[in-house]
C-alpha cells in the first residue's frame, strides 16, 4: 500500500487516525480506478463504492474529483522526485563522465515508466486535456532538470552553464513526451513505430540526447553495483494495490 502524504493544498488534513484511514481508503480506491478504468470514466460514486466510503465522507475531505487526482499526482511527484535526488546525488556519480550520467538517466526513465505506466499515462492525458494544473507536476520536473544540469555542469566546465540548463530541459521534455506518447499508443491498441520494449528506441533516444548535448555517442548502461539500482523509486509494483 502507498503511504499517502496529506500535506498538500487539495486535501483537508485529517487529524484523527480514523479520519486518516478513511482518506487513505479514498485515495487507494481512486488510484486504482483512475489508472485502470480512466479518470473521465470514473465518478465519485464509483470511488465511494470502491472504497466503501460514503459520498458525504469524500466531500468532507476533497472539494471534488479533481482534488483527489491532484493529491495523487502530488504524492507521486513528490516521492519520485525525492528518490531521483537520492539516485542522482553527486556522490554517486563522482567516477562517471557526462555521457554515463545521461545514459543512466534514460535507463531509469524507461524502467520507471514500465513500473508506473498507469499514473504516468494518466498525468499526460490530463495535461493534454486540461493542463492538470500544470504546476502540480512542473515543479517536480524543474527539480529533476536542475539536478541533472548541475551534475553535467561539473563534468562539462567548458560548456556554458545556461546552455546546459536550457538543453537539459528541452531534452527531458522530448524524452518524456516520446516515451509517454509511445506508451499511450500501445495502451490504446495502436502500433507505434517503436514499442516501449524495443531496444532501438532506447538506444536512439540516448544517441539523440548525447548528440544534442554535444557528448560522444558512446552508449553505456548502468553498472550492476551503481547506487542508482539500489535507490529505486519507492512506488514499486509491490507497494501498489
Amino acid at each position: 500500500m502507498v503511504v499517502w502524504n496529506f500535506d498538500c493544498e487539495w486535501v483537508l488534513t485529517p487529524q484523527q487516525n480514523r479520519s486518516r484511514i478513511t482518506t487513505t481508503k479514498i485515495l487507494d480506491a481512486a488510484y486504482r480506478l483512475f489508472t485502470t478504468r480512466g479518470y473521465n470514466e470514473t465518478s465519485l460514486q464509483d470511488v465511494a463504492a470502491e472504497s466503501g466510503v460514503s459520498i458525504g465522507a469524500i466531500y468532507t475531505r476533497f472539494n471534488d474529483k479533481d482534488a483527489i487526482l491532484y493529491t495523487i499526482v502530488d504524492n507521486y511527484g513528490r516521492d519520485v522526485t525525492n528518490d531521483f535526488l537520492k539516485v542522482f546525488d553527486r556522490s554517486n556519480w563522482l567516477q562517471s563522465d557526462a555521457s554515463k550520467i545521461i545514459c543512466g538517466f534514460i535507463e531509469i526513465f524507461f524502467v520507471d515508466h514500465r513500473e508506473y505506466t498507469g499514473i504516468l499515462n494518466l498525468i499526460e492525458l490530463r495535461r493534454l486535456t486540461d493542463g492538470l494544473k500544470i504546476k502540480v507536476n512542473s515543479d517536480y520536473i524543474s527539480i529533476v532538470n536542475n539536478r541533472l544540469a548541475d551534475l553535467l555542469k561539473e563534468k562539462l566546465p567548458e560548456v556554458s552553464e545556461s546552455l546546459i540548463t536550457t538543453r537539459v530541459a528541452i531534452a527531458h521534455h522530448v524524452l518524456r513526451t516520446t516515451i509517454t506518447g509511445t506508451s499511450l499508443l500501445e495502451n490504446s491498441g495502436a502500433s507505434p513505430s517503436f514499442g516501449m520494449n524495443d531496444p532501438t528506441l532506447r538506444a536512439e533516444l540516448k544517441r539523440m540526447m548525447l548528440r544534442y548535448l554535444g557528448l560522444p555517442e558512446t552508449l553505456t548502461d548502468l553498472d550492476d553495483n551503481l547506487p542508482a539500482l539500489q535507490l529505486r523509486m519507492k512506488w514499486r509494483p509491490e507497494r501498489q494495490f
